[in-house]
């Protein structure tokens, strides 16, 4: 039974851990991007009037991204609810879901695999998956 398994397992894991260095680093890109439109913020140079708004310091990415991120890694298709908490552009989120879908679909499976593992017999059928 576990030379059946260990190897789905293997793959599962790094899927898994592929998943998650995405995860990761789609957080330090989000981290990383300060989502600015409006770059100047003068109006001329000798009487530093400012235009409209300084942004703020704050940024869009906290801690608890990257634990979500990490933690929602090894669950299939979960670590889309994560990254769509970035406040990404509309290109990347959808690039970055759609790799994420592709490898949760492949967790998911994984996951299929190694529960069919457990049953005997598929359906009566006598075939080892």
């Amino acid at each position: 039974m576990a030379g059946k398994v260990l190897p789905k397992l293997k793959v599962f894991f790094f899927l898994s851990v592929l998943c998650m260095i995405i995860n990761i680093g789609v957080c330090i890109v989000a981290f990383a991007d300060s989502n600015t439109a409006n770059t100047d913020y003068y109006l001329g140079t000798d009487s530093y009037q400012y235009q409209d708004n300084i942004e703020s310091e704050g940024t869009n990415v906290t801690a608890l991204n990257f634990i979500g991120g990490t933690a929602t890694s090894f669950i299939p298709f979960a670590s889309i609810i994560s990254v769509a908490f970035l406040n990404l552009d509309t290109t990347i989120f959808i690039l970055i879901s759609f790799i994420i879908g592709v490898i949760g679909a492949l967790q998911l499976l994984m996951l299929v695999l190694i529960g069919l593992c457990f049953v005997p017999n598929v359906l009566g059928s006598g075939v080892d998956v």
